[in-house]
């Protein structure tokens, strides 16, 4: 070559090399530099910039390049080997020979770094035609460490430099469009339309091609993706998609069918019927082994292939392992544990395969051990049954308790408290009794007497009865449980219905009509009376846990709630009735000038019509409420109504011959009228109603006196009140008897002698 010869011709001296000499050689070195940076740069800017094929061009580079780096590494061996020490110049003139030499090499290294890009990038393209992926990131890893060196100073400065650097990046953008290229040549899904979804045949295809042996394109393209961290996006959306179209239709829609297709590209076929989406609970049995079948196919055909770090089945697990397992346990599992526990029994094998289903799922890899979601639910099915019959038993009651039945049940004494009157029928016929006296004796070895919890007869409303029943029910279940534990949550939802009630009742009662108002009061006075032994006759007889003591098992926090639940309810129908009474009293104006005709018969009509509210209240209530309870209600509003008459009348100031005559019927009008609101009770308890106005009327016995005081004389009055001892003294005082005979007679000695003895 010229360059070499140029260089021998300058070297092969005797040994003494000018320092003229250095300096030519030097420069014409430079000058062949610059004219291959030139050279390279316009080539580079052709081929990167103008996008020009330069591929004998980038060879000749290369060459000149090369020979260019050997004749200057043989100049200076030559400097340091034979020139150094016999140059005869100063150490400043040989500075500057190192300096120009040291730049001219970093020139070079500036050119050969350029050079080194080039060929990298043609060396990544290449890998990319023939589909080796994991070359070509390898080489772009070189490319990128070429990069990132710096080997002048000023480089940054370099326009070409920078170009380069951008087509490093529309390589690596180029790698990784052609492996997710790759990825979706393989994995095709072929779905339904929105409209398809709620035809009777809906069909979902995968689609995979074979990629089993692991030097494939496809399998150097997952590792690229791996690398590149693009793997884990497609996993995911393939995750996605493959629980959207494959497992949901599996686990909820009963119909639903899996095919596998095998040939250059192994499909997966999914069939179901849109209309039954739905539908009940796809079967255990049936789910099982499709869903195997669908992941057994990925594994098969795509997640089994083995990168650095494992195979592809935990990535997705990653995504939706848990929501397959938590998808399968609430929409079909839960749903398919029988409620009662003659179901159970047949439960088992479920269970089996439960317990199987789970070892497929680890052996596959979908499901660590530790995922124990499965296993769990077979252990603990008992639980969940009486949890499920805890939200019908639940679900039915608050239906019981929301829907207004107006149909009423009657409740006899036949049978005492802890007889399970309920599970006797609701048409309150007697049935065979299951339980006795006997079965609900004290655990001190003391027996109940028969009428201890004998409930009085009364008229409960028919959804009282079926509740009640459907508690007993409950707690029949909890006795035949399989397990301590579902025992315990049956006997809690006893309580949870109890105290569901107290909050329904609480928000709901109707007060409104006089009958209902009975009934809902008979209704919690009689939930009352149950959850008084409920609790001490099942404990004893229910598997509880060791740690549970059974003193806890009771309702009896519930009984002094429910009882002021029922007493209130009666209590502000009361106080409206007795408001409705006064207002009907209103009429009478105090009985002021009742002598007079209109006056009169205002007065009568307001009695007649306050005896009237009473008499409809004795026909509503009698039959409904409890025998004692109805006669202290009408007494006592019968009652409060006397304390008006009476205080009216004993009030009054002046009371002439008429007015007298007057109050006297209207007084002998309530005589009469008071024995026909008891006369239906008397004869069921085999009594007069004299008696029971006597008993429960406390101002009955003044109202008579009164009325006999209207018509009587001063002498008939002095010997009834017999110095304070007589029937008159039992009911009224000094002061009112004065005043009446004030009101009554005329200012007289006779009167005076009478008021005198009065005291």
């Amino acid at each position: 070559m010229a360059a070499a010869s140029f260089v021998t011709d300058v070297l092969a001296t005797t040994g003494h090399l000018k320092k003229e000499d250095i300096q030519t050689t030097l420069g014409k070195l430079s000058q062949r530099i610059d004219e291959v940076k030139g050279d390279l740069f316009s080539s580079l800017q052709s081929k990167y910039v103008d996008f020009l094929p330069q591929l004998n061009a980038a060879i000749e580079f290369n060459s000149r390049i090369d020979q260019l780096s050997d004749d200057i590494q043989l100049l200076s061996s030559k400097i340091e080997r034979e020139t150094k020490g016999q140059l005869d110049f100063s150490t400043a003139e040989f500075e500057e020979l190192v300096e120009h030499m040291t730049e001219s090499r970093l020139v070079l290294r500036l050119l050969q770094k350029l050079m080194t890009l080039d060929s990298g990038l043609q060396t990544i393209e290449s890998f990319l035609e023939n589909h080796d992926y994991v070359a070509a990131l390898e080489e772009l890893k070189c490319v990128n460490a070429c990069l990132e060196s710096v080997v002048h100073i000023r480089e940054g400065e370099i326009s070409i430099l920078r170009r380069l650097r951008e087509e490093c990046g529309f390589c690596e953008e180029n790698l990784a469009h052609s492996v997710s290229q790759e990825w979706s040549a393989c994995v095709k899904w072929h779905l339904p339309s929105e409209s398809e979804l709620s035809s009777a045949e809906v069909l979902t295809q995968l689609s995979l091609a074979c990629v089993n042996d692991s030097s494939t394109a496809f399998h150097s393209a997952l590792r690229t993706m791996h690398c590149l961290g693009l793997l884990e996006p497609k996993i995911k959306i393939l995750a996605s998609t493959f629980l959207q179209r494959v497992i949901e239709p599996i686990v909820k829609v009963p119909s639903t069918k899996i095919d596998v297709k095998s040939g250059l590209r192994n499909t997966l076929l999914v069939t179901y019927d849109g209309r039954q989406k739905a539908t009940g609970a796809v079967n255990p049995e049936d789910l099982f082994p499709s869903f195997i079948s669908a992941i057994e196919f990925l594994n098969e055909h795509l997640l089994s292939l083995e990168l650095s770090d494992g195979p592809l089945m935990p990535l997705l697990s990653a995504e939706i392992g848990q929501q397959c397992i938590d998808l399968i346990v609430n929409e079909c599992l839960k749903r398919s544990v029988p409620t009662s526990n003659a179901d159970l029994d047949a439960y088992c094998p479920v269970v089996e395969l439960i317990h199987s289903f789970h070892a497929s799922l680890v052996q596959l890899g979908f499901i660590s051990e530790d995922e124990v979601s499965l296993t769990t639910f077979a252990d603990s099915v008992s639980t969940i049954s009486a949890s499920k019959r805890t939200q019908e038993v639940l679900e039915k009651a608050r239906s019981l308790m929301t829907t207004r039945v107006h149909n009423t049940v009657k409740v006899t004494n036949e049978q005492p408290l802890g007889a399970s009157k309920p599970l006797a029928g609701l048409d309150g016929s007697s049935a065979k009794k299951t339980k006795t006296t006997e079965d609900i004796a004290l655990h001190t070895g003391m027996k109940l007497s028969a009428n201890t919890c004998q409930l009085p007869e009364c008229l409960i409303s028919q959804n009282m009865a079926e509740l009640s029943r459907l508690c007993y029910e409950t707690l029949y279940e909890a006795k035949s449980s399989n397990t301590a534990q579902a025992a315990l949550q049956l006997f809690f939802a006893v309580r949870f219905v109890v105290d569901l009630y107290c909050n329904v009742f609480a928000t709901q009662r109707d007060s409104e009509l006089p009958q209902r108002s009975a009934v809902q009061h008979n209704d919690c006075m009689y939930l009352a009376h149950h959850a008084l032994l409920l609790g001490p006759q099942f404990r004893h007889l229910l598997p509880l846990p060791s740690h549970q003591s059974n003193t806890t098992l009771t309702l009896l926090d519930f009984v002094p709630k429910l009882r002021r639940l029922g007493a209130q309810c009666f209590l502000d129908q009361m106080s409206r009735q007795k408001a409705l009474l006064m207002e009907s009293l209103a009429g009478t104006q105090g009985f002021l000038s009742v002598g007079e005709e209109s006056h009169g018969q205002s007065s009568r009509q307001a009695l007649l019509q306050a005896m009237h509210q009473l008499q409809h209240l004795s026909n509503v209530w009698h039959g409904v409420l409890p025998a004692n309870i109805f006669c202290k209600s009408i007494g006592a509003l019968f009652n409060a109504m006397l304390a008006e008459v009476l205080a009216a009348i004993v009030s009054l100031d002046d009371i002439s011959k008429d007015d007298s005559t007057q109050l006297h019927a209207l007084l002998k009008l309530l005589v009469e009228k008071a024995p026909l609101l008891y006369v239906d009770i008397a004869k069921a308890e085999d009594t007069v109603a004299g008696a029971l106005l006597l008993k429960h009327v406390a101002k009955w016995s003044k109202l008579k006196e009164l009325e006999i005081l209207m018509n009587a004389s001063l002498v008939e009055i002095s010997d009834r009140w017999a110095e304070g001892k007589g029937p008159l003294a039992v009911e009224f005082k000094a002061h009112e008897v004065k005043q009446l005979i004030r009101a009554l007679f005329q200012n007289t000695d006779r009167r005076a002698d009478i008021l005198a003895k009065i005291h």
